[in-house]
């Protein structure tokens, strides 16, 4: 976590998906956001969660405090998830 918040430059946004169910990293046993946003907001990180029902995927959205232009990680997460719809709807295969 000390070398993601030292290459991320204020206001910068880090985006992760877990997969609490499918994956485990024994290297840095992360499974869940649980631990990982812990972290992030002991540094001072806004963050945004989705977790979806039955427990297949989490994403986390974490914005570094300090940047000129503040987005906040709710309001990008809302426009990263009507994106992804539109990709969608325009491309049946995903």
């Amino acid at each position: 976590m000390k070398e993601i918040d030292r290459i991320l430059v204020p206001g910068g946004v880090l985006k992760a998906s877990f997969q609490p169910h499918d994956f485990y990293d024994e290297k840095y046993k992360f499974s869940t956001h649980d631990e990982f946003s812990k972290i992030l907001r002991s540094l001072g990180y806004d963050i945004s969660i989705v977790e979806n029902e039955g427990g297949r995927v989490e994403v986390l959205l974490a914005v570094k405090p300090g940047g000129t232009i503040y987005y906040s990680a709710k309001k990008l997460m809302e426009e990263d998830k009507r994106d992804w719809e539109e990709q969608v709807k325009e491309d049946k295969t995903i």
